[in-house]
């Protein structure tokens, strides 16, 4: 859903960066997350909020992945074997509609595969809390 007339709120720490001229080169990151918005009026406000690297999106974001969950799509559209495709090609990795990275093939390999025993990891842990990690 798209929201309109959003502001970060005035005591954020990312005010003073948000207010300068160019302030997308003022900002390390165009991946921001956030509490709940307030709404005042016509304006959303956002108190909470934070900004993410791309990576830690890659990592975090979206559905648990199962099986098929993550997507790697060459650029292009045109379905491919990705093992016949040089590792530099620019590929979109895809983990829901609306969350699309684009990288070069190599690297979304490498995100899909750290992410999906991350998660393994993770739910490992929540079935026996206990149990050491090693």
């Amino acid at each position: 859903r798209y929201l309109n007339n959003i502001i970060v709120h005035p005591k954020s720490v990312l005010v003073d960066n948000l207010k300068k001229k160019d302030s997308l080169e003022a900002i390390p990151s165009i991946w921001m997350v956030f509490g709940e918005p307030l709404k005042v009026g016509s304006i959303v406000c956002l108190c909470e909020n934070t900004l993410v690297s791309p990576l830690t999106v890659c990592l975090f974001a979206g559905e648990i992945p199962k099986n098929d969950s993550v997507h790697i799509a060459v650029q292009d559209g045109v379905k491919e074997h990705l093992t016949c495709v040089p590792a530099n090609t620019e590929v979109e990795l895809r983990f829901d509609p609306w969350l699309v990275i684009r990288t070069d093939l190599e690297l979304s390999v490498l995100i899909t595969d750290l992410r999906v025993k991350w998660e393994a990891l993770v739910e490992r842990r929540l079935l026996d809390p206990r149990r050491p990690l090693t």
